[in-house]
């Protein structure tokens, strides 16, 4: 299939690309006007003029290609700079993730949110599916024409592609078994670390973008400039726990479960709960009693982690939250590795 669309005329390519753009407009026009026909305001009307305007710019577009102008020449000799291509794939890929986000966090929002962010998002959900659609589609095509690009041994492709189809059939395997056990997804459940199960639900879309991750950086290693970077993974590493630890440590601590508000007569922050637990025995091996139990406590190795973390930057537990972070921020460089 592949081979039977590279060996087609670049002028059918393009035609059928702007037809499918139309007939995305099309249907972003339909769904618009379903919960829009009875609105007149700004708000809908710039919308409707948005979603006519493309449809009617692509139809221009194809008549412009089947002709062949010399208007239509001269754009397709700067659509495939490299540098207008790969600006292209940046905003596409960032409209793609801005749609995601937001298709998730309109499944979040809850009354009166609703009522209020909610009809903005309904108001603009045919255009977001519009941009969400064509920025998938300007992804794949810039992506493709990288591979023949940039991949002349094909070896090195051919090893990505069943690399990438084991693990997407291990999670696939995951998903299957979340689905039918029900694990980590079960309503109401906050889960209970006693026996074994998650406390953490396990979304969709972490495994996604953990696969759209892999793919980017595997596009982006693959030309050679970057390749003949000395040690790139060690600095990507360092650019990957700098980053997590920067990004963690600029949120102020905020009162939860496991952080008390600041009280007197010292107003300092305390741990709770689980964090209370385990200080407590990291505190009972500081003054020389051991875990002052007659058994070993649940997650030793982490106690022991809490005891060199006092003795490192003392009583102060903003301090400990602050080394906790730093060690925690390897974990997404464990990821990436």
């Amino acid at each position: 299939m592949l081979s039977s669309l590279k060996n087609l005329p670049n002028r059918v390519k393009w035609i059928a690309l702007f037809g499918l753009w139309i007939l995305h407009g099309l249907a972003a026009f339909l769904q618009f006007q379903a919960i829009s026909l009875s609105e007149n305001s700004v708000p809908y009307f710039v919308v409707r003029m948005f979603l006519l305007a493309w449809i009617i710019i692509n139809f221009i577009l194809v008549i412009l290609v089947y002709k062949n102008t010399l208007l239509w020449l001269d754009w397709q000799d700067i659509l495939v700079r490299p540098t207008i291509k790969d600006g292209l794939f940046i905003t596409a890929s960032s409209l793609l993730i801005l749609r995601i986000c937001l298709w998730f966090f309109q499944g979040l929002i809850v009354p009166p949110l609703t009522q209020q962010v909610g009809r903005y998002l309904d108001l603009l959900r045919p255009l977001l599916s519009l941009a969400g659609y064509v920025s998938l589609e300007i992804i794949f095509i810039i992506s493709f024409i990288n591979i023949q690009i940039n991949f002349e041994n094909k070896k090195l492709f051919l090893r990505f592609g069943f690399s990438s189809i084991v693990v997407f059939f291990i999670l696939g395997l995951i998903v299957l078994f979340v689905f039918m056990t029900g694990l980590g997804i079960l309503p109401g459940y906050k889960g209970d670390w006693q026996r074994g199960l998650p406390a953490v639900a396990l979304l969709e879309w972490q495994i996604f973008l953990a696969c759209i991750c892999c793919l980017a950086m595997f596009l982006v290693e693959s030309k050679k400039k970057i390749v003949d970077i000395p040690h790139l993974d060690v600095w990507i590493c360092v650019a990957i726990w700098l980053g997590a630890s920067i990004l963690w440590l600029s949120q102020p601590v905020i009162p939860n479960a496991s952080a008390l508000k600041p009280h007197g007569p010292n107003f300092e922050v305390y741990p709770f709960n689980d964090a209370q637990t385990y200080d407590e025995f990291a505190q009972s091996a500081l003054i020389g009693n051991g875990f002052g139990a007659d058994r070993i406590p649940q997650r030793p190795l982490y106690i022991v982690f809490l005891i060199f973390a006092h003795v490192l930057v003392g009583q102060d537990y903003n301090n400990v939250i602050f080394i906790q972070t730093l060690v925690f921020a390897m974990f997404p460089v464990l990821l990436y590795l």
